[in-house]
């Protein structure tokens, strides 16, 4: 069924709902979406290039807004009870020509989220569901209550804040910072710093020529920089192994009874 532009379409045992706003070539467009969404949904964003932001509310629905560049094809959606994925579609032979789109959300608290962007900034704020984001050049910020958080990007910063649970975080040429994560932290770097900071009992960052800065730390850390330096503090350590091939190692803090402690430089 095709009315206004807008396409149903019905699937087997679950109602099935696939938008497609078309939108040409035309200049910027504004663009606004509403619909229900479980509490404890799923929400996948797709943005090539411009910016995605995701705020978690008390509604039992998301809400989208924002424009879509010029040159942009349109704005795919495809729904089901539990699960809405919008994507940002271009023309045959890529976005190069495109303009930026930008989109802003509103999800549901306990829903989980995975955004998707290449020269895209993406932000996240008060999600408590699983987040998931990767983008190639651009930032990513997150402020959030999540028990699992993973964010990559290639050149851009990662900046991972909040009563997090399990964190992996990672940026080839662009800084990491991880702040109040409460089980376990895994960050990596290439040639950006990696800062933690906050209680989480396991802990492993790795980079290459970068600095590392670990505060407030416990339980068992695990530290790696090829010629950065190492600097951590903290207490209540029950295992902790530095390592810096050509740079200083710094260390204050205390071993719990049977602990063990291994510093290389």
């Amino acid at each position: 069924m095709q009315a206004n532009g807008l396409k149903i379409g019905y699937g087997v045992g679950a109602l099935c709902l696939f938008l497609s706003v078309a939108l040409g070539a035309a200049a910027d467009q504004k663009v606004y979406e509403e619909m229900s969404l479980d509490p404890n949904g799923k929400v996948h964003v797709e943005n090539v290039k411009g910016s995605i932001e995701v705020t978690g509310w008390d509604e039992a629905k998301v809400v989208l807004e924002g424009t879509l560049g010029d040159r942009v094809e349109g704005l795919e959606i495809d729904k089901d009870d539990d699960e809405v994925s919008f994507e940002v579609k271009y023309p045959r032979g890529g976005a190069r020509r495109a303009g930026e789109s930008r989109l802003k959300l509103r999800v549901p608290h306990g829903a989980s989220v995975e955004l998707e962007g290449v020269s895209s900034q993406i932000k996240v704020f008060d999600v408590h569901g699983e987040i998931d984001v990767e983008s190639v050049s651009g930032s990513i910020h997150i402020e959030s209550d999540s028990p699992e958080v993973r964010a990559e990007t290639v050149s851009g910063t990662v900046k991972v804040y909040g009563e997090t649970g399990e964190v992996y975080a990672e940026s080839v040429s662009g800084s990491v910072e991880v702040k109040g994560a409460r089980k376990s932290v895994r960050a990596e770097s290439v040639s950006g710093t990696i800062k933690v900071d906050g209680p989480a009992s396991r802990i492993e960052v790795e980079s290459v020529s970068g600095s590392i800065r670990l505060d407030n730390v416990r339980g068992e850390v695990d530290a790696e920089s090829v010629s950065g330096t190492v600097n951590v503090d903290g207490e209540d350590f029950d295992d902790c192994r530095l390592v810096s091939c050509s740079g200083s190692i710094h260390w204050d803090g205390a071993l719990n009874d049977g602990g063990d402690m291994m510093l290389d430089t």
